[in-house]
């Protein structure tokens, strides 16, 4: 029997000249698994992410809306205190949608864009979310009657078409970029210079998800804003009781007014 034909030997590998050089390049990338690993452990929770937040608050402040103008909507009459109390509403629900895509535009992502990218979508959509918005303004202005309520409803729906796909991209496309890329500290030292532009009243709005839960609240404020507790409840708190006292209780009194409810 003739022996076998030797097996020719099998090219050797550039990507590592040296042993020595394969396991730096082996400790570096378990360097890297154990830093991502401990960014992600870091994390709060993605429901309590700031932008989940953000977003569950205008969702929630759209799906009010527009239940208050349905029951406006199916009323023989609209009373003058409704009208008034819907417009100042919307307005504050106009100014936080205005705030939260300007401060993603100007304070965020310019910061994200040095690490990852994402769709030109996401930044068209909010011109035209604002444009919408802009429209839906002089619409609640024109309110008086169940007719024009009726014109309300139905800006508001056309916002709704938009806005919510929108939220769902950037917390598909962007948030988990974010995340893999920056580390919770980099991103408070964003949040915080997004508070310091806050009025009194977008911080509580920014918590509506959190319904009366005020000791959430706070908690959440320290990590994610850098709010000292002391500072919160020195100074935030009390507009925690304000926004309550002019935006809580005038929702509750729009979306169920006294006189229609049971003993």
């Amino acid at each position: 029997r003739s022996h076998a034909e030797p097996k020719m030997a099998r090219p050797h590998s550039n990507l590592f000249h040296t042993s020595a050089e394969h396991d730096a390049h082996t400790a570096s990338r378990q360097k890297q698994k154990i830093e991502a690993e401990e960014s992600a452990a870091a994390w709060p929770a993605l429901s309590e992410h700031m932008w989940m937040l953000a977003h569950k608050s205008i969702a929630a402040d759209l799906e009010d809306t527009s239940f208050v103008l349905e029951r406006m909507c199916c009323s023989e009459s609209i009373e003058q205190w409704e009208i008034d109390g819907l417009k100042k509403w919307w307005k504050r629900v106009t100014d936080n949608v205005v705030l939260h895509h300007r401060q993603e535009e100007q304070l965020v992502f310019p910061k994200l864009k040095e690490r990852i990218t994402f769709p030109p979508k996401v930044s068209a959509d909010h011109v035209y979310l604002l444009k919408l918005m802009g429209k839906a303004a002089a619409i609640f202005d024109g309110l008086e009657s169940t007719t024009t309520a009726e014109d309300c409803l139905a800006v508001v729906d056309e916002i709704e078409e938009v806005m919510l796909p929108h939220m769902i991209e950037e917390e598909e496309t962007v948030l988990p970029g974010m995340m893999e890329k920056f580390t919770p500290d980099e991103v408070i030292a964003i949040e915080s210079d997004m508070s310091k532009e806050f009025d009194w009243c977008d911080m509580p709005h920014f918590y509506r998800p959190f319904g009366n839960d005020l000791d959430k609240k706070r908690q959440h404020a320290q990590r994610s804003f850098g709010k000292p507790g002391f500072v919160f409840a020195s100074f935030v708190e009390q507009d925690f009781v304000r926004y309550e006292e002019e935006y809580g209780t005038l929702l509750q009194e729009l979306l169920q007014p006294s006189g229609e409810r049971e003993d």
